[in-house]
Formats: C-alpha cells, structure tokens, sequence
C-alpha cells in the first residue's frame, strides 16, 4: 500500500503517511496482525501531578547528600571524600531535575548552566586535592564543547530549516575541539606531544560534517532522504 500523495510505502496498520501526513483510507482492508486500539471502555488516568513529583525527587536528591555527609562526618569528623559525592549529586540534579520545575525551558541557557556547574564541580575537585589542572585544562575543555553545544542550541531555535547546516559545523567544530582537548592535556600533565587519539574523532566528524554539509546543499538528495527514511 502507498501514499496517494507522495508515493511511500505504507505499512497496513498506518492510518496516515508518516512522510506527507495524508490520511490514509482503506475501508475494504481489515489487517488481523495490527495493533489494537485501547478499549474505549477503559479509563486512562493521564493527569500526573508535576509539582508533586518534582518535590519527591528533589527530597530524594536532598536525602541522598545528606546522608553520605553524615557518614563522612560521623566516620571522620570532617568532611573527606562526602565532597566528591554531594557535588556529583548536585550536578546531577541541576542536569536532570531542575530543568523539569521550568514549564518554558530555553536549551541553550539550561545548557550553559549545565556545563557551569560541571566547572564548579571540577574546580571543587582541583581545589581540594591541592592540584594546578583546572585553569590549563579542565576550564577550556569544558569551555569548548560548551560553547559548541549552546551555539548549536541557540541557532536551532532561531534557524530550524537550517537544521543539516548547524548540525555540519557543529561536527566539525567538535572534532577540532577534540584535537584541542588533546593537546590540552599534553602541555598539562606534560605527555608525549603529537596527536596520538583524537585525529581518529577528528576524521569521523570531519567527514560527517562534510556529508551534513553536502546534503543541506542538495535540495534533490533531501528529496530522496525524506521518501526513504521519512526524515
């Protein structure tokens, strides 16, 4: 069975084209296989207080620092390793949850807040074993895939039929950030210089780019793309 619009092959148990959204009607044809609607009998609660379960992981989240603290605080009357565990958690919960409380949320701003807190944790973690890497490598690695990430964001938002473009140069510039990352870490910890992993990603993401690239070019190899993987 095909769409009468565009001509892609339908499945039996579509009601409209995936593709071009034309309803599709086959009164005469009764597939056995398809799947069956939910009984019109049957009361599907949908209503889910969002409130309500925001403030049950927030407690949860609350719960878990606090009692890894006390454990450190009881065991070793300070606080030694609880550190590295009530950071993780924070920053789990500004990733995952505090996003959630937003009902209009702009990705490219909670993005930023996410890779800041990411840095307050590393510093955190740099400060307190006494060490010297969180200027010279870990600020400008998190820096930039960051600034690539709300980049991509930003321009999503303002140019979505521009989509395969900023997705390119998004590759491209994570691959180069990648070679940057490297030597970040040579001239840090003071390694062999040259560029040992990242020109493997560097390849992959060039050439995906390029291919991104080459397809927002091409209004016909779209074309072709969309009928055969409705995209």
């Amino acid at each position: 069975m095909y769409c009468i619009r565009c001509g892609v092959e339908l499945a039996d148990h579509e009601t409209c084209c995936p593709l071009c959204k034309t309803r599709v009607v086959h009164p005469d044809f009764v597939d056995l296989d398809a799947p069956v609607p939910y009984p019109k009998d049957k009361v599907v609660y949908r209503d889910i207080n969002r409130s309500g379960v925001l403030f049950i992981l927030s407690v949860l989240f609350f719960l878990a620092g606090a009692l890894t603290l006390v454990c450190d605080l009881s065991q070793n009357h300070s606080v030694v390793w609880s550190g590295y565990a009530v950071g993780g958690i924070i920053t789990g919960y500004v990733l995952f949850v505090f996003p959630l409380w937003f009902h209009r949320r702009i990705p490219a701003v909670f993005a930023a807040v996410d890779f800041a807190t990411v840095l307050l944790f590393l510093w955190y973690i740099n400060t307190t074993v006494g060490a010297d890497w969180f200027f010279s490598f870990a600020l400008p690695a998190v820096l930039m895939p960051g600034a690539i990430t709300c980049a991509l964001l930003w321009l999503y938002s303002c140019f979505r039929s521009r989509l395969l473009w900023i997705l390119g140069g998004a590759f491209i510039l994570l691959g180069v950030s990648l070679v940057g990352t490297e030597l970040l870490m040579q001239y840090t910890f003071s390694l062999e210089r040259g560029l040992v992993w990242s020109i493997y990603p560097l390849v992959v993401f060039v050439l995906l780019g390029i291919l991104l690239l080459v397809t927002a070019s091409s209004a016909r190899l779209r074309g072709y793309l969309q009928r055969k993987f409705f995209v």
